[in-house]
């Protein structure tokens, strides 16, 4: 091995231990200092620090995190909601603090990041109301704040607050912007609130996650260090649509050529997930019918017959927006002669069921007295007003109804409280509908009546729901268009005037 050989050797092994060694202290340092640290992915508020300052929940709802981890951040949605920690983090006891948390605002309001402030304005991170909008900012202590860093709805921030009782100051980074200001500190709660101050704070909607608390003040560099550890790959945005691939079945055969006839170079099953874009044609072939993928660093071929096109969006999408966008199509008018008819089937043979069940009678031999079927009534009113509770809570409704479904709704808001009130008035429906069908003098009557109320009952809430969601829709476009009308000519007719 000659001179130069060697020294390049030897150069490429001094960078490679000098960055890993960089690379080991930074990060060492992240634990120095740390108090609490709370990822929420354990399904609960411990504390991962190990320092056994866990904390106690109450009113809080799991969601998923920055990262797209099912249960990985906790939900604020109701005044009452919030997460106590054994910590206090006042200026006498904890002269350096640094603060730091995730968050994903998700409607308008002020809201309390975290804080031990029980009067005075001690410190914390909040939000607040500032030029016809909201900021972040951390509490000076004098009734006032520090940021005029707007606040951005439904986007994930990272929020780092330090404040340094000896200097008499605090700062507040957003994504990494600083704002400094003075501060002026009194005695404050023993304890700390994520989600709310000791005394109390309005309701508001939001996500928290990752949060830390420092007894000393992070660096720049810390702070930038921290927020690359949760990599950002699930923003809740909307963002431009990916087509994305999944196979229909097992084993399906990847080749090395867009051609039946080339080698097979692997396989792929239903658990794949194919992201590719470029779609090409069989070899001399005029159309794409080949998929190019990548498979272990070669390029390799899937036929487009045996993959479901979809999109990252679609697959995201609750079940009730999957089942919505499968069976609604709002831009045909057999759409709406379907519901037309299905709304007059489910309501109008409500109404009608006496003729039903004389019809019965006749094929049963049976002389029950047949009356008004009040279940799918009771069903179709609950569709009516779902459509409304969607228009104006549709996230309430869809993580109620969704995954995270409880048979109590304490802690989920009025839309959760609403639909379980709509779920008792129908089960005390249906058991009127079963001790009506099972007492009306034959067992092949009842069964049947109590089949055809259940058409008639999915007939019902589905139509309700449908046209009521469009009536309410043709409504306010049309009273946002009178508005705007209405300037526009008043305007006019001011300066004809």
């Amino acid at each position: 091995m000659n001179s130069s050989v060697k020294f390049l050797f030897l150069a490429l092994l001094i960078s490679l231990f000098s960055n890993y060694t960089l690379y080991s202290q930074d990060n060492s340092t992240l634990s120095q200092g740390l108090v609490g640290y709370y990822s929420f992915s354990d399904n609960d508020a411990m504390d991962e620090s190990g320092n056994g300052n866990h904390g106690e929940t109450d009113g809080v709802l799991l969601e998923k995190d920055i990262s797209g981890e099912k249960y990985g951040s906790y939900k604020w949605d109701d005044e009452d909601d919030f997460i106590k920690l054994p910590i206090d983090i006042g200026a006498q006891v904890m002269p350096k603090v640094s603060i730091c948390a995730w968050v994903y605002p998700i409607r308008y309001g002020e809201i309390t990041v975290v804080s031990n402030d029980d009067r005075g304005g001690d410190r914390k991170i909040f939000s607040r109301k500032w030029d016809r909008g909201y900021v972040w900012g951390v509490s000076d202590g004098m009734g006032g704040s520090i940021g005029t860093t707007k606040l951005e709805f439904r986007k994930w921030v990272f929020l780092v607050a330090t404040y340094d009782e000896t200097n008499k100051t605090a700062s507040i980074y957003v994504d990494g912007k600083k704002t400094s200001g003075k501060t002026r500190m009194d005695m404050s709660a023993a304890y700390t609130l994520i989600g709310r101050s000791p005394r109390g704070n309005p309701e508001f909607e939001a996500l928290i996650d990752e949060v830390r608390i420092y007894d000393r003040i992070l660096t720049k560099n810390e702070i930038s260090q921290l927020r690359d550890l949760k990599p950002e790959i699930d923003n809740f945005e909307k963002a431009k649509k990916h087509r994305i691939y999944i196979p229909k079945q097992d084993n399906l055969i990847v080749r090395s050529e867009p051609s039946v006839e080339s080698s097979i170079i692997g396989k792929i099953s239903t658990q794949d997930t194919l992201r590719s874009e470029i779609q090409v044609p069989s070899k001399g072939g005029k159309w794409n019918e080949w998929l190019k993928i990548d498979m272990d660093g070669k390029d390799g071929y899937v036929q487009l017959s045996y993959l479901n096109a979809t999109t990252v969006e679609d697959e995201n999408l609750s079940d009730i927006e999957k089942m919505l966008k499968e069976y609604t199509n709002w831009g045909r008018w057999e759409f709406w002669v379907i519901m037309v008819v299905l709304l007059g089937l489910g309501i109008g043979g409500s109404f009608g069921f006496g003729w039903i069940d004389g019809l019965l009678n006749s094929l049963t031999r049976n002389d029950f007295e047949g009356n008004i079927a009040y279940f799918p009534l009771a069903v179709g009113f609950m569709g009516f007003v779902l459509a409304f509770l969607l228009l104006f809570w549709q996230n309430s409704v869809e993580y109620y109804l969704g995954e995270n479904f409880s048979f109590w709704p304490a802690g989920y808001g009025f839309a959760a409280w609403v639909i379980w009130i709509m779920l008792i008035i129908n089960l005390i429906a249906f058991i009127i509908l079963l001790i009506e069908s099972f007492t009306c003098g034959s067992v092949i009557h009842g069964i049947l009546r109590i089949i055809i109320q259940l058409i008639f009952a999915v007939f019902a809430i589905y139509s309700v729901l449908v046209i009521t969601v469009a009536l309410m829709l043709i409504v306010i476009i049309l009273f946002v268009v009178s508005i705007l009308l209405g300037g526009f000519f008043g305007v006019r007719y001011v300066r004809v005037r």
